[in-house]
């Protein structure tokens, strides 16, 4: 399980009550000293909130008008229109039928966040991953290792071209490429490098996901649709965390 993948698991156990005190306690701990975390659970909690003042406001709202239509009052003044008065069984069963309604279908209610808050709430830069079976790094590539990890993007980036360019590197490798750009706002070379990844069965995931949150930041929201959809359909081999991150993302941007 990757960090993204740990980081919504925590926020989803704190809201369904899931935790032990001593969780709790250092869940509360994280939210006070990691930024990243902070603003994930600040977004979870906007909607949560959202989720629930609005329905409060449209289900009250709905309320109010069937108890005027039961005591036959208008809630509106008009001349000419009136009110249907419904059977005292009737009016009770269908504000009955409104609230089960409200609390099953409320998250169709809430207005999709915005493509920066939702990029923020799931998008945590990736660790830069050491060469396998411990071989020692060229030069570019040790270079663009301190510079990623002191976010140096600019640097890293051209560190990296200029390892890659030596035939030497790995998909991984082009992956932290896309990575740097999508850090720098460099939305076009990141997603053509994503885009060429798709095929790499090794990080097909990784590249698919990380196009997705490149075409939200642009608003592209069919193509983003579009990636975070194989993630979700079963074309493409992920893990459950970041499938069920794609599909919460799905439900924002309809």
């Amino acid at each position: 399980m990757d960090q993204l993948d740990e980081r919504i698991k925590l926020i989803e156990r704190y809201f369904e009550g899931d935790l032990s005190a001593e969780e709790r306690r250092a869940f509360e701990e994280k939210l006070a000293t990691d930024e990243a975390f902070a603003e994930a659970f600040a977004m979870e909690k906007k909607i949560m909130s959202g989720i629930e003042e609005s329905g409060n406001r449209r289900l009250r709202a709905r309320l109010d008008q069937l108890m005027a239509e039961e005591s036959g009052k208008e809630t509106v003044p008009s001349t000419t229109a009136k009110v249907r008065k419904f059977p005292r069984f009737g009016s009770l069963a269908l504000a009955a039928s409104l609230l089960i309604l409200v609390s099953v279908g409320i998250w169709w209610l809430l207005q999709p966040a915005a493509p920066d808050q939702i990029f923020a709430s799931y998008y945590e830069t990736p660790p830069f991953e050491e060469l396998r079976g411990g071989e020692e790094s060229p030069p570019d590539r040790e270079a663009a290792k301190r510079l990623y990890q002191a976010k140096d993007f600019r640097g890293a980036s051209e560190k990296l071209e200029s390892y890659l360019q030596t035939g030497a590197g790995e998909a991984r490798d082009s992956l932290l490429l896309g990575i740097c750009f999508l850090e720098l706002g460099d939305f076009t070379p990141a997603a053509r490098i994503f885009q060429s990844l798709k095929s790499n069965l090794e990080i097909n995931d990784q590249a698919i996901w990380y196009l997705a949150l490149t075409y939200l930041r642009q608003e592209a929201w069919t193509e983003a649709k579009e990636e975070l959809t194989l993630l979700t359909d079963g074309s493409v081999l992920t893990g459950p965390q970041r499938t069920q991150a794609a599909k919460r993302i799905l439900e924002m941007i309809k």
